[in-house]
């Protein structure tokens, strides 16, 4: 009896087939579990059965064509599916339109081959950033929206909420790979930092372990389904949850949330706290309109119809199911424009239109797609379906709460901002908050030190005036020349190296580098050494000079190593800084300006000489004109008195030991001459000695 009706029914598809015109449809699927997406054809036949079914409803031309559908195993790889693709389409009949497509590899290839072939693609799976080439993949067209437009919404969240550092984390899947570089793309584009992107291996807990330990606060997290309960047990784990982080997948799933359906090692309690607040980017499966569509019919009894299907069956439900569904309609509508237009040609004009022309009427149909489906309104523009990304975030208990939406056709964002909820008092900040604190120097240190300056630069002024008044030039100079101060002061981010290369250049300066009168010379300080001045006065004294050199090297070096050692605080630095430039301007002013050596020199003198009448020593050895002349210093001493202290025997043994060890160890250090010789005619018991310092 069963048998019966079976032929029963095909005797009567068969007559009936013969009113109708056919449209020859391929329709590509990976067989089985091949693909790793399970039994694709269980979960998708009802949702195509039940299009077809719509379509014998809906008037013309509609009514007046039948949808034929060819099976086309693809099993996801790209050879093997060129090769049957190329054995079908040789065998025949004559195929326009390439229905479905669910493996990426396979849609890259075949994409590029469609031209060749004649043929239009329509897909229900999301199409990869690189099929948004239209040059090479201009006839294939998608249902679902493409992975660059959920990873636009991702950017706009960004930008909404002003976080501009995050990390990304990916699973190692290839497609998730190719959603990723699309992603840094835009990230990049929109001036986002990524501070870290680690992939999503074997050792998830090691990947967000990165995140945490860069103290990274906003996740855009790429991963499948199968990993949403290891990943967010890893996140407990490592406490990445809470009022300061936020996560957002950004995979374009069209599932809801599966938290606890696979082992992960974590309580579903410890799951639930983790992904709370999580925020989810997902397509919008089903239309929420309660107004029926083209097919006649609203979204919620489509589903209702679909789920009675695969109960029937006893099949698994596909989140795909509805996108194929729309598909399926988008086929029948551009193959059913194209064949009346063709057919009327042919009626009216006896016209038989090429196969190029014929598939350039399908593209420009499907191109001008628009009619509501159940997935809301369709329509495409440069191949992308133009509908909206949903954005849900996951709150305690709830699958997930829908609060806002990404307008892929006008690129915008919106969001229910009573919906959308925060663990802390608003969005987590990306980067720890910084605050500003000024450090100044304190105003009584600041005041004795300039204090101290003031002081010090009256007096340096005060001694230079004196100086000049002294020893003041006898140069003229031109009248038509007009002499400008200036003193420029740079600053640098590297100013310590500029310091240390400035100070050690001067190390060779203060080298040993040649010989004056036995005594050494120091480098560029020998002119200043043995120079006069030719007003007559003694120039200053190489001891003084080296004292100050010296001085100014130690203060300086002290100084610089205080400033960078102590640049944390800038009161020490001052202070230190200060105090040294300060010591080392008072040091040289008591060594350069200070008695010198000839004046002690006569003190001696006059000390040796303590039996010579002070008025006659002073008028024999009177200073002139700069000019300091020793002159008998001797006299005859009555014979009676030869054993005396002070007697000329003594005064004699006493300067002829003492004079000239001060003479050759003090003339050639400051530039005079050697001591003379004495006079070998003059009296025995008289000592004269003629030096005359310059």
């Amino acid at each position: 009896m069963a048998v019966c009706w079976c032929v029963l029914l095909c005797c009567l598809a068969t007559s009936q087939a013969q009113l109708l015109h056919p449209l020859p449809v391929l329709w590509m699927i990976p067989g089985g579990s091949t693909s790793g997406w399970g039994n694709l054809t269980g979960g998708l036949e009802p949702a195509v059965r039940l299009a077809l079914q719509d379509l014998k409803n809906q008037p013309g031309p509609l009514r007046d064509f039948q949808i034929q559908i060819q099976l086309l195993d693809s099993q996801c790889d790209p050879a093997k599916a060129l090769r049957a693709l190329f054995d079908i389409m040789w065998a025949g009949p004559k195929y326009l339109l390439l229905l479905g497509g669910v493996c990426r590899p396979v849609t890259a290839l075949i994409g590029r081959a469609l031209p060749a072939l004649h043929l239009v693609q329509v897909s229900f799976v999301a199409s990869s950033p690189s099929l948004s080439n239209r040059k090479w993949y201009g006839r294939v067209f998608s249902t679902v929206p493409s992975d660059r437009s959920v990873n636009m919404a991702a950017v706009r969240l960004l930008q909404r909420h002003r976080w501009t550092r995050v990390g990304v984390v990916t699973q190692d899947r290839p497609h998730l790979s190719e959603m990723n570089k699309d992603l840094m793309r835009q990230l990049l584009k929109a001036n986002i930092e990524v501070a870290v992107s680690p992939s999503l291996s074997e050792d998830i807990c090691s990947s967000l372990k990165m995140l945490r330990d860069l103290d990274v606060r906003i996740f855009i997290a790429q991963f499948d389904d199968d990993s949403t309960s290891e990943t967010f047990c890893c996140a407990y784990r490592l406490k990445l949850f809470g009022a300061r982080y936020q996560w957002i997948v950004a995979t374009g799933g069209a599932g809801g949330w599966k938290l606890g359906w696979q082992r992960s090692g974590c309580r579903a309690e410890d799951l639930q706290t983790a992904a709370d607040g999580t925020i989810r980017l997902q397509l919008r499966t089903l239309s929420n309109r309660q107004t029926p569509g083209v097919s006649g019919q609203t979204p919620e009894e489509y589903q209702q119809a679909y789920l009675r299907e695969v109960m029937e069956q006893r099949s698994e439900v596909n989140p795909l199911h509805t996108f194929a569904y729309d598909a399926v309609w988008v086929a029948a509508r551009a193959l059913a424009q194209t064949a009346e237009v063709l057919k009327r040609r042919h009626k009216y004009h006896n016209k038989t239109v090429g196969d190029d022309e014929s598939v350039k009427m399908l593209l420009e149909n499907v191109k001008n797609t628009n009619f509501q489906g159940v997935t809301g309104p369709v329509s495409f523009r440069n191949g992308e379906r133009m509908t909206s990304i949903e954005i849900v975030q996951f709150q305690g208990q709830t699958n997930g709460v829908l609060v806002g939406e990404f307008s892929i056709s006008s690129q915008q964002l919106r969001l229910k901002t009573p919906l959308l909820k925060f663990k802390g008092v608003g969005p987590p900040r990306d980067r720890p908050a910084i605050h500003v604190q000024d450090v100044q120097v304190g105003v009584p240190l600041y005041a004795v030190i300039s204090s101290a300056t003031v002081v010090t630069m009256v007096t340096t002024l005060t001694v230079l005036c004196v100086v000049i008044i002294g020893y003041k030039d006898c140069d003229s100079e031109d009248p038509n020349s007009i002499t400008r101060l200036q003193s420029d002061v740079c600053r640098s981010s590297n100013t310590e190296l500029w310091i240390s290369v400035q100070c050690g250049s001067k190390v060779p300066l203060l080298v040993h580098d040649t010989q004056l009168h036995n005594n050494s010379v120091f480098g560029c300080f020998l002119a200043w050494q043995i120079r006069a001045v030719d007003s007559g006065h003694p120039a200053l004294g190489g001891p003084q000079v080296a004292l100050s050199v010296a001085a100014v090297t130690v203060c300086s070096a002290v100084g610089f190593l205080g400033s960078v050692l102590t640049s944390h605080s800038p009161s020490i630095s001052f202070s230190l800084s200060s105090v040294s430039i300060l010591s080392c301007n008072l040091f040289v002013l008591l060594v350069m300006f200070s008695p010198k050596l000839d004046v002690q020199i006569n003190t001696l003198s006059l000390q040796l000489s303590d039996g010579v009448e002070p008025e006659r020593l002073q008028r024999e050895a009177g200073l002139q004109n700069g000019t300091f002349t020793h002159q008998s210093l001797c006299h005859e001493a009555p014979p009676s008195e030869s054993d005396h202290i002070n007697s000329p025997e003594v005064v004699r043994r006493r300067f002829s030991i003492q004079l000239p060890i001060l003479h050759h160890s003090y003339l050639p250090v400051i530039g005079g001459v050697s001591s003379s010789s004495s006079n070998s005619s003059s009296k025995p018991d008289n000592l004269v000695v003629d030096n005359v310092l310059q």
